[in-house]
């Protein structure tokens, strides 16, 4: 891929902030982490405009044990809230238009090895009455923890573009 893409996805990801002589590394030790060279490796810019690239994981694809029993506790608790609070539809339609934008993909029972382990990404509704457009979010927690460790543990976080605000 062309410098200037990476670039471009770079300023797409920062909103425009460009970094200023406060920023603690220059822009060759930034080009030289392992983090651009990942990027460099896997992005791809689709025709529709989006930019797909494989996860940055730390050190090659970690190991989770199977985080199936707190990910279903979590969704079935999710599944009572939004019964209790009339949004159950709402949130499956915004399900729906996950699955319908390609953001996710929804599997069939044959196409899933459930002798294996999985680590499930719970997600949940954060409501915003004043939105006009989305008033029920779905966010994914990739914080969520399962034996001591989480998604965000294992995936490198990329340099930081942005100045401090003190």
């Amino acid at each position: 891929l062309e410098e200037p893409n990476i670039a471009k996805m770079f300023d797409i990801d920062s909103l425009g902030v460009k970094s200023t002589h406060a920023c603690t590394c220059s822009d060759a030790e930034l080009k030289e982490s392992s983090f651009i060279e990942q990027v460099k490796r896997t992005v791809n810019f689709l025709p529709n405009g989006r930019i797909q690239m494989k996860m940055p994981w730390k050190s090659g694809e970690p190991s989770f044990p199977d985080n199936r029993p707190m990910a279903l506790k979590r969704l079935h608790s999710l599944e009572r809230k939004l019964l209790t609070n009339g949004k159950a539809d709402v949130y499956n339609d915004e399900i729906k238009k996950l699955v319908d934008d390609e953001f996710c993909v929804k599997l069939k029972q044959e196409e899933v090895d459930w002798s294996k382990p999985f680590w499930l990404l719970p997600h949940h509704a954060v409501e915003r009455p004043d939105a006009s457009s989305t008033r029920v979010r779905i966010v994914f927690d990739s914080a969520a923890e399962f034996d001591g460790k989480c998604l965000n543990d294992a995936l490198e976080k990329g340099p930081n573009y942005l100045n401090d605000l003190f």
